[in-house]
Order: structure tokens, then sequence, then C-alpha cells
């Protein structure tokens, strides 16, 4: 039998009179009820109000002689009949206007196209061999068809707990509409920071979705905190080039967790020494605050003495110390107090406290030492910033400045020559301690000779006394010819005007002035008198006692 490839589409229903006639009924069926059909391969899907195909293949081994197509919901219902005598097809009336067949004889397959898909077309078509209560399944012939929708709007679930220097791994929850329930088609995830910049495709060392489609955030550090990212999804389908999309989910920021760390407010840090007078008995306190997002606290406090011995602070008897949280109304950030309640023995002189604070997931120590107030002590780390001919900028790390606010004065003096004096010379004087957290403190040395060689020394003042530093050797630079030759032309210049300058001064008082008595005389121009051509004679100018000058 030559092939048929031509579209039939049926316009009647005719009632299967199994006496009247002989036929092989094939019913494909939709099942509407959870069954199978999620491990089914064989599947056709189309978004609403599109068309889509529906193959089914007829196998040869058949025992009926008509194949009935049926709708299957209950009661079911008939969706296409196939005559197995000529293999042609007949539509349902209820499909009359959506489906269009293609029949294809030598593959016995016949090709379904069915218009203005909706969700109410979703589910397993089954194909059965004869009609009625005795009509097997055809399981080779059924086929799914899978109506893909707009999933429902997804929210991020952290996997993971976001600890500094970890991985945080964050999961997009989203439900698929997509019909029918049971679809089986894996879904699309896609990932998007404040920007609405994609994450994680291609994957990069900070930003990297797994094969779950979870975003992993490598290497979390403090400077994530803050940071805002959301997902979208789609079901993923063969023959849906474009399926639609998710609306975006609700931002997840981020709150790294960071062991607690000290917060660089003025005044309120942990510093590295403290200084009290060691004769007075009075109580000594001290306020700081803690960086730390979950609330941390205090839990033990150690102390130890220069000669290494441990003691083990009582947080009753010994010390105390309170807090107050949300400081600043930032609620990462804690203030502490800390009181020295018991004595202190010139002994202590120098011990050193361990405070072990706590927050939900670490443990860290922060130490101070206890100093007795005094004069301050050298600075150290002495460097220079810039060198020129003429000038040089040092940079230095403040010693301890001893309970007391400190000053500071640069000396200096040269090296090399016989020219150099052998005492030093305050370059600067007074330099205030810089109050800005972690910064060193500089100054600016000027009137320096070129090419020469320098000490500097740092000299640091208290109300206690002062100490200095050790020398720090310097040599300017050469000067340039550029900067020789402005110089030059400068002296110069100056030289000129100040030589013009005199003479016209000159000449204007030998205008006006004569000598009166005197022997000496002086005979000059007379520019009043240029007309006249003549000279006039002045006599000596170095006498108290002047008059105008005659002509």
């Amino acid at each position: 039998m030559p092939e048929k490839s031509n579209w039939h589409l049926a316009v009647t229903l005719d009632t299967v009179n199994m006496q009247a006639q002989t036929f092989l009924l094939v019913q494909c069926v939709l099942i509407m009820k959870d069954i199978v059909s999620s491990q089914i391969s064989n599947y056709s899907a189309s978004v609403e109000n599109d068309n889509v195909k529906l193959t089914f293949v007829v196998p040869v081994n058949v025992r009926e002689e008509i194949i009935m197509i049926t709708f299957g919901r209950d009661p079911r219902q008939n969706v296409l009949f196939i005559y197995n005598s000529d293999f042609k097809a007949k539509t349902v009336v209820t499909y009359i206007h959506r489906l269009t067949t293609a029949i294809f004889v030598s593959e016995r397959k016949v090709v379904a196209l069915l218009t203005g898909v909706q969700a109410g077309d979703a589910g397993l078509y089954e194909c059965w061999d004869g009609t009625g209560p005795a009509a097997s399944e055809l399981t080779l012939c059924r086929q799914k068809l899978i109506v893909v929708r707009k999933p429902g709007q997804p929210s991020i679930v952290a996997i993971t707990d976001a600890l500094e220097g970890q991985t945080l791994k964050l999961s997009c929850n989203t439900i698929s509409t997509s019909l029918p329930a049971d679809h089986g088609l894996p879904m699309s995830i896609f990932w998007h920071d404040e920007q609405k910049n994609p994450l994680g495709i291609p994957a990069g060392e900070k930003y990297v979705v797994n094969a779950e489609g979870q975003l992993e955030i490598h290497k979390l550090e403090s400077s994530d905190m803050g940071r805002q990212v959301t997902c979208t999804s789609s079901d993923r389908a063969e023959g849906v080039a474009t399926p639609p999309g998710s609306d975006p989910s609700p931002p997840y920021e981020i709150h790294t967790e960071s062991p607690p760390s000290l917060a660089k407010i003025p005044g309120l840090t942990l510093e590295h020494e403290y200084f009290r007078d060691f004769s007075l008995k009075d109580s000594f306190k001290f306020a700081f605050v803690i960086n730390s997002l979950f609330e941390p606290s205090v839990v033990a406090v150690k102390s130890r003495r220069t000669t290494g011995q441990v003691r083990n602070e009582d947080l009753t008897s010994d010390v105390s110390i309170t807090k107050s949280t949300k400081y600043e109304g930032k609620i990462y950030l804690t203030k502490f107090t800390f009181t020295l309640l018991r004595a202190m023995y010139e002994n202590d002189k120098n011990r050193t406290f361990i405070l072990t604070i706590n927050n939900r997931k670490f443990s860290r120590d922060f130490m101070f030492i206890l100093r007795d107030v005094g004069p301050p002590s050298p600075v150290t780390n002495i460097s220079a910033l810039d060198i020129t001919h003429d000038t040089v900028v040092l940079i230095w790390t403040p010693g301890s400045e001893g309970g007391f606010k400190q000053v500071f004065d640069v000396e200096y003096r040269c090296l090399g020559h016989t020219q150099c004096n052998s005492t030093w010379t305050t370059g600067v004087r007074g330099v205030p301690e810089s109050d800005t957290i972690d910064t060193r403190t500089k100054a600016t040395v000027e009137n320096l000779s070129p090419e020469t060689e320098y000490n500097f020394r740092i000299v640091s003042t208290n109300t206690h006394g002062s100490a200095t530093s050790e020398p720090f050797y310097v040599k300017t630079t050469k000067m340039t010819a550029t900067l020789q030759e402005t110089e030059m032309k400068n002296g110069v210049i100056i030289g000129i005007a100040v030589a013009f300058v005199a003479i016209v001064f000159i000449a204007a008082i030998l205008y006006v002035t004569a000598y009166k008595g005197g022997v000496a005389t002086t005979t000059v121009f007379n520019p009043s008198k240029e007309k006249k051509g003549k000279m006039q004679t002045i006599k000596s100018l170095f006498t108290s006692s002047y008059d105008t000058a005659e002509e």
C-alpha cells in the first residue's frame, strides 16, 4: 500500500457499531491523575495558546481492527479514531476545530496538530487496542503533553551559614505550575546581583552555580555584608525555546558572620596599652566597642605578669564587665565597659590582660597591657616618604605615650664636611600625635642643603619627660640643572631690579641735594636739564646738611 501523508480533517462523529463494521480501534486516553507518566521520556511540550504536535506510532501486532483514541477524564472522552483497514483518522467533534491529523502509513504513525493549547489539554495520552473493557493499553504508543507555564515566585534559603572565609550556599526554592503536576521537567535557575547582572554563569572564582542550581559564594568576606542577590526560574522543555520565567525572588541580603572584631571608633577602641598611676588605689575603667553581627559576650578574662605567671580574673570580684547592645542604633555594634576592681601593686606593672569574646560561631582573644604612667617611649619605624634637594618628609610610629598626650620635635644635623654643625637643629617643633586610628605620624623638614648627608632624630615629650629615637640617616638629592638655572635667573633678575631701583633712587637724591661747605664735588647728568645740554655739579654727599641744588 502506498504511503499516505495528507492531512485529513474529520468533520463528523460516527457512532462505533461493532456489529456493522469490522475495524481496529486504538483509544488514546488523557489520564489526569498521579501515575508513572513522570518517568516517560516521550513527551511534547508547549506554552499556552501555542500549537503542538502529538505523535502516535501504532504497533503492527494489534489484535483489533479499529483504532480508537479517547480523552480520559472520567468518563473517558474520545479524541481520535484510526481505522486499521486503510489507516485513516477521524476526529471527535469536541476537537474538530482544534485537531488536524497527518497519516504516515508506512511508519504506522499519526501526527496530530493541536492548536490553541490550554491548561486542560495537558496530561498523558494513552493508546488502546480495541474498545470497551476488553481494550488493552499500547504502552509504546502513548505520549505526554506538557503545558509549560510561568513558575511561582521563588524564595532564597541559605543552606550553609554565612561564615567569613567559607562558602555560602544559597538555594532558590520555587514551585512549578506547569501541567500535568507530575510533568518531571527539569528547572533552570538564574541568579542576579543588585544591578541585575548574572552571577555564577560562567563560573568565576567568587560565584559559582553548581549542578543543583545553588549559588555558591566562595571565600566570604566581611565586605560581602549587605550585598543582595535574587533568583528567577523557568521549566526547561524540549521544543520550547523561550519558556516563561518567574518573577524575581525577594532580595536575599548577605549577613556575613565574622569573628568579633574591634570597631574603629575614636575613643572607643580597645587600645594596645592603658596607663594608670599605680600609687592610686582607685578602680580603673575604660570602654570599647566590638563589631559582631550576633551579640558578643566576654566569657573569660586572664592576666599574665612579665614573669609569665597567669591569673584567672574573677568576673565578679576582680573585674566587672557590662555591655550595651545596638550601639548608635547599629545591631552589629556592642559597647563594653571594663572595670578593674581588685587592687594593683608594683609587681602588676606591665601586666597583660586577655579578654576572650565569643559570638554565635566564633571565639577570639583580645589583649592589652596595663602600664604605669611615665615618660613616653622612643618612636620606631622611622622612614623617609619623600626626599628632594632641600626637603625631607619623615614618617614614624609613635611609641608608648606614658599615659599623657605627647608631641614630637624633629631634629637634624649634617654630616661629612667641616661646615657641618655638631649640634642638633630643630627642624619641626611640636608635631601632634595623629588622632586617626592606625595612622603613623609625619612631618616635613625644609631649608636643607642639596647633596648633603643628615642624621635625623625624633624627640617625644609629655608632661613626665621625653625620649629620643635612634638617628635616621638621609642624604638630600642633587639640585637639577633646571632648578639651578631657574634660581640663577631669579637671582639675576632680582639683582638687576635692585640695582635699577638703587640707581634711580641715588639719581633722585643727587638731583635735589647739594653739599654745603664741603670740598669734594661730583658731576652728574641731570635729565631735567637735558634740553639745555648742561651738566650739574653736586658736592660731596657725606654730610647731613642738604639744600636744593643750583643750576
